[in-house]
């Protein structure tokens, strides 16, 4: 299977922890060029040695930031969007704040990025991989922001797959189950417990098997993919 990402220059939005900064080092494995952010420092991002990484504060609730970003760059021809939070709760008791937040790291700034990206690629096509949820396709108990953040993904990347497909840019999502990132390690273990028990594989995914599949989705391999949702999830969203 042919990559081929030798000297493409991809853009990793939200680098510095778990799924990003497992696809950042898998990116440059695969001789990419690596433009990643962050947000509160560097983090592991600090840890790689690398010419072909560059870094990148960036914090994305800053939308005219995130294209000042995205149009400084010499050119992209891919982009992973990996921020994300979560403040869970109950609906009744969320602030409005809270849901400003949630709202605006998730998705305004997953679609902002996204059309600045698509700027810079509609001449010479690209590939861009958003990160979604498994809860996105399930929804989940204290979760209905964050799961109606991750699910509004899906349409939007199938309604850009048709505007920009005769451009030759393709655009996917992955939804990845229960992730050992620092985001969920906050999760009680109960709610861990749980999810394993409704997963067919009985486990949490690592950080790279997700990263796996978003670098393949950004490669020449799936050249003929666009408009699809990827679930990375241990089949834990089989039996809905």
């Amino acid at each position: 299977m042919k990559l081929n990402l030798n000297d493409k220059h991809i853009v990793v939005i939200g680098a510095s922890g778990g799924i990003g900064l497992a696809t950042t080092k898998m990116l440059l494995e695969e001789g990419a060029v690596v433009h990643a952010t962050y947000r509160s420092g560097p983090k592991g991002l600090g840890d790689i040695s690398s010419e072909s990484l560059h870094l990148y504060a960036l914090d994305v609730k800053d939308t005219e930031k995130i294209g000042e970003f995205i149009g400084s760059l010499p050119r992209v021809d891919g982009m992973v969007y990996a921020s994300g939070i979560t403040k869970d709760g109950l609906l009744l008791r969320y602030k409005e704040e809270d849901i400003d937040d949630v709202v605006s790291v998730n998705l305004k700034g997953a679609i902002v990025a996204t059309k600045h990206a698509l700027m810079k690629m509609r001449r010479t096509g690209g590939s861009i991989v958003l990160i979604s949820s498994v809860v996105g396709i399930t929804g989940n108990i204290g979760q209905s922001i964050y799961a109606a953040t991750k699910s509004a993904m899906f349409g939007f990347i199938k309604s850009v797959a048709l505007e920009m497909g005769r451009k030759n840019i393709r655009i996917n999502a992955v939804a990845p189950g229960f992730v050992d990132t620092p985001m969920t390690k906050k999760l009680p273990d109960v709610v861990k417990e749980e999810y394993i028990k409704r997963c067919p594989l009985r486990r949490i995914a690592q950080p790279e098997e997700v990263a796996s599949a978003i670098v393949f989705l950004l490669s020449d391999a799936a050249s003929y993919i666009t408009g699809e949702v990827l679930s990375v999830d241990g089949g834990s969203s089989v039996g809905i």
